[in-house]
C-alpha cells in the first residue's frame, strides 16, 4: 500500500465510525470509558494492560496478530459536545510504539448534522512508526456552532503494537494553532487542475481535473467520472482525490490509454444521491425522483467538459466509493445512454430500474462484511439486472468490510477491463 493510501485508509470509515465491528478485549479490562473497534476485527487484538502504563491512570493497546493485518484497530469514546462548541479543543495523550510497519496515531473528529465530518485529524500526515518510547502528542480542533458530537482515540493500522495513556481533552485559545490532517501530495496536486464550476442559478461545485498533456485536439480521449465518497466531502478541493483516482491516472499512463479524469468534491453535509441513510436502515434503496442539487450540478459539469473538451463519446465511464458507489448508480440509472462502462464500489442502486442500464457493462464491488453499507445493496442489484437479461460482473470481497475500494483501484484488471468498454 503506498504512502497516500495508508495515511487516508482509515477516513471514509470513520465517517460511519459507531458501525465497526467490535473486538473482543483479549488481555485485562476494557479501559474506562472506552470501545474496541476493527474494520478488520481478526486482524487485531486490543486491551488493557496494568503493567504498561504513563501515569497513574491504566490505559490499553492495540496489537496486530497477523504479520500481514489489513485494515485498523482503534480505540473509541465519544465525548458530549455542548461545553466545547465554540470552542477551540486540544486533544493530547501519551504513546509507545513497538515495531509498528503501517503507522499508528491518536485521532479525533467533530460531527455535524447529517453524517458531516466538520474536522478531523488522525495524525496521517505525522504518523508514529518503529519503536518508540512514551511520548507525548496533540491534536488541535476547533469544534463549531453546529457540532453534535466529538469522537477520539488510538488508531493501528498495519502490522505493530501501540499503548495509550493519560488521554484528555481541553479547551486553548485562538493563539493555540490547529494541527493539519490534510497535506496536499505535490505529486497529485500538480497533475490535476483545481477549479470551481457556477451554474446558471449561481450554484458551485468544486472539482478537480486531469487532461493529458499535449492533448491533441485533433483526437479524442476517453472520460472517467469520479464520484468520492462521504469521507472525502469538504471545501479544501482535494480530498476527492486521495482514495483511487491517482490509481486511475496510473494504470491510464501504465497502459498508453490517456484519458481525462474528472473528480467533482460534495460539499459537507450535502450528498451525491438524497435519502442515503434511509436506504442502509432498509436495507435497499429506491431511486428518488429528483437528483440532489450536488447531483445535478455534477451531470452539468459531466456535459459542459464533454462539449469543451475532445471526449470520446463511446468512451465515457463512471466509477465511485461508498456514497460515491451510490452516486454511480444514481447517475447511471438516470443518464443510461451516456456512460460505455461502470464500476461502482460499496454503494447501492435502485434494483426497480434494473431494466433501463441493462445494456450497460457493469462491474460492481463489495465486502462481504461491509456494516457500514449492506452487500446486499448491490448483490440485489445484480441480481435485477441479470433477471431483465443484463450481464453485469460482480465481486464480492470475502472477510472484507468497508474498505473494498482499495484493492479495487489497485487491480489493473478491473481497470483494463473499462478502458477496453466502448458504446
Amino acid at each position: 500500500m503506498n504512502s497516500i493510501k495508508l495515511k487516508c485508509v482509515v477516513t471514509l470509515v470513520f465517517f460511519s465510525v459507531l458501525m465497526l465491528a467490535s473486538v473482543k478485549i483479549t488481555f485485562g479490562q476494557t479501559p474506562k470509558g472506552w470501545n474496541a473497534h476493527s474494520s478488520h476485527p481478526d486482524d487485531y487484538e486490543m486491551g488493557g494492560d496494568p503493567t504498561v502504563t504513563h501515569g497513574d491512570s491504566k490505559g490499553g493497546f492495540i496489537k496486530s496478530k497477523l504479520s500481514e493485518a489489513e485494515g485498523y484497530g482503534t480505540w473509541m469514546a465519544g465525548i458530549e459536545v455542548n461545553e466545547y462548541l465554540g470552542k477551540r479543543v486540544r486533544m493530547s495523550g501519551y504513546v509507545k510504539t513497538e515495531a509498528v510497519e503501517g503507522w499508528a496515531g491518536l485521532w479525533m473528529r467533530v460531527d455535524g448534522p447529517d453524517d458531516s465530518m466538520l474536522s478531523f485529524d488522525n495524525m496521517g500526515n505525522r504518523p508514529i512508526k518503529g519503536t518508540t518510547g512514551w511520548e507525548r502528542y496533540e491534536i488541535v480542533l476547533d469544534v463549531p456552532e453546529t457540532s453534535i458530537g466529538i469522537f477520539h482515540g488510538l488508531l493501528l493500522v498495519g502490522k505493530g503494537n501501540a499503548w495509550f495513556d493519560g488521554v484528555k481533552l481541553e479547551t486553548v485559545g485562538s493563539e493555540v494553532e490547529i494541527t493539519r490532517n490534510w497535506i496536499m501530495d505535490p505529486e497529485i496536486d500538480a497533475a490535476f487542475e483545481a477549479k470551481t464550476y457556477k451554474s446558471s442559478k449561481n450554484d458551485s461545485l468544486n472539482y478537480r481535473i486531469y487532461t493529458p498533456e499535449g492533448m491533441d485536439a485533433g483526437r479524442q480521449y476517453p472520460l472517467v467520472l469520479f464520484f468520492h465518497g462521504a469521507g472525502e466531502r469538504g471545501d479544501d478541493n482535494y480530498r476527492q482525490l486521495i482514495l483511487g483516482v491517482m490509481d486511475i491516472l496510473k494504470y491510464s499512463k501504465k497502459s498508453n490509454n490517456p484519458a481525462i479524469i474528472l473528480a467533482p468534491q460534495c460539499p459537507n453535509s450535502q450528498s451525491w444521491v438524497s435519502d442515503i441513510r434511509k436506504s442502509l436502515v432498509a436495507v435497499s434503496h429506491t431511486m428518488p425522483e429528483e437528483s440532489s442539487l450536488q447531483m445535478k450540478l455534477a451531470v452539468e459539469l459531466l456535459k459542459d467538459t464533454m462539449t469543451e473538451l475532445p471526449v470520446d463519446k463511446k468512451r465515457v465511464y463512471v466509477t465511485g466509493l461508498s456514497m460515491g458507489g451510490f452516486g454511480t448508480w444514481d447517475i447511471l440509472q438516470r443518464m443510461p445512454d451516456i456512460f460505455a462502462a461502470a464500476i461502482p464500489v460499496c454503494g447501492g442502486g435502485d434494483p426497480n430500474l434494473a431494466d433501463k442500464i441493462k445494456q450497460v457493462p457493469i462491474w460492481a464491488f463489495h465486502g462481504d462484511k461491509d456494516t457500514v453499507v449492506r452487500p446486499e445493496l448491490t448483490s440485489d442489484m445484480i441480481a435485477a439486472l441479470k433477471k431483465s437479461g443484463g450481464d453485469p460482473k460482480y465481486t464480492e470481497y470475502k472477510g472484507v468490510g468497508h474498505d473494498s475500494w482499495n484493492r479495487t483501484y489497485a487491480n489493473e484488471e478491473v481497470l483494463k477491463w473499462l478502458f477496453l468498454q466502448e458504446k
